[in-house]
């Protein structure tokens, strides 16, 4: 049974909400029911952009990480990313390279999933996830019906199940052949947390701050401060703050993270002793003002210490720093965020 705590020290990279923790249970036990075998199952994940599905398959991904015995490599799960306009041909060298495995586009598909199944039993891969699973839908070099009929052969002759990852309407292609629906012995639908507002029809301000969603939002943002390294308590946690940043990100982990990312690296650059609200309101504009498309060319890569979980930043490019202080400096508030 998982929680939070040997969750983070197992890996200290990812921040774990409650309900990772119930569809990390939920997986595990899908991997076991979906064994490899003649009829291997498919699973679905699915939920809006952003609400921390691929964190979850990675999380998976990391529990169970390739292993070397002597000669021998073990890789219990696999992680793929569709492309955004697959061909047949080009999703099963795909994950022809995700198994280690060279592939010959010259060779024809069937000899192609041959090698898929061969690399599969030899590497004991107990689970294929495949994320970005909508974008089967534009599936090039082949009819729907076909399509429906390769990934019934992959689980046919590879006997290793496939947990399909992906946006609220991915799981139409699943449920659009009869077949396929019926091998689909998984189903998780993640949503956002809940806005105090909604949390369990609360009517009172004493409801409102004691709505479990609520509350659990609010546990994720002292997780995501507690990782970097400041000097003071920034109290993001607060009523007043917390809805603020609920309000900004829709209640998605993705974005919130995204935001206190933000607020850090602003805190960090200025040398504050922890985040302030200036912060927090100037990364809530950045994240939805034209800076974006900047930021992103520039925006440093967090990295964390694997002893301690405390982050740090790192930056891509030294020479833009100047830059995008100043930039960020020059910002003015036009709609700030009503803080009650």
């Amino acid at each position: 049974m998982h929680t939070l705590e040997n969750l983070g020290n197992a890996h200290e990279k990812f921040i774990c909400t409650p309900q990772c923790v119930t569809v990390l249970d939920e997986l595990e036990k899908f991997m076991l029911q979906a064994k490899r075998g003649a009829e291997a199952r498919i699973g679905s994940l699915r939920g809006p952009s952003r609400v921390g599905k691929s964190t979850i398959a990675k999380m998976l991904l990391a529990k169970y990480p390739p292993v070397m015995q002597g000669d021998i490599k073990s890789c219990p799960v696999v992680y793929m990313e569709v492309p955004g306009k697959p061909t047949y041909k080009g999703l099963l060298t795909a994950i022809l390279e995700k198994l280690g495995a060279k592939s010959l586009r010259s060779d024809p598909s069937t000899r192609m999933i041959e090698r898929i199944a061969y690399f599969v039993k030899k590497l004991d891969t107990r689970l294929l996830i495949l994320d970005e699973f909508q974008h089967l839908h534009r599936v090039h070099g082949i009819s729907r019906e076909g399509l429906y009929d390769s990934i019934k052969t992959i689980l046919n002759k590879c006997g290793c199940p496939i947990l399909a990852v992906g946006v609220e309407d991915s799981i139409s292609v699943i449920d659009s052949d009869v077949q396929l629906q019926g091998r689909c012995i998984y189903r998780r639908l993640l949503r956002p947390f809940q806005s105090p507002e909604v949390a369990q029809g609360a009517n009172t301000q004493t409801q409102k701050v004691a709505a479990p969603s609520f509350q659990e939002f609010r546990g994720v943002i002292r997780q995501l401060v507690a990782t970097y390294n400041f000097s003071q308590a920034s109290h993001l946690d607060s009523f007043v703050i917390a809805r603020k940043l609920y309000l900004a990100t829709d209640g998605l982990f993705g974005r919130l993270t995204d935001v206190i990312d933000r607020a850090a690296l602003e805190a960090q650059w200025r040398a504050l002793s922890h985040i302030t609200n200036e912060m927090v309101d100037l990364a809530i504009e950045m994240s939805r003002g034209d800076l974006d498309a900047d930021i992103e060319a520039v925006f440093p890569q967090i990295d964390q210490n694997p002893m301690t979980g405390r982050r740090s930043i790192r930056t891509k490019d030294s020479r833009t720093i100047a830059a995008l202080e100043q930039s960020a400096r020059n910002m003015r508030l036009k709609e700030p965020v009503d803080a009650l």
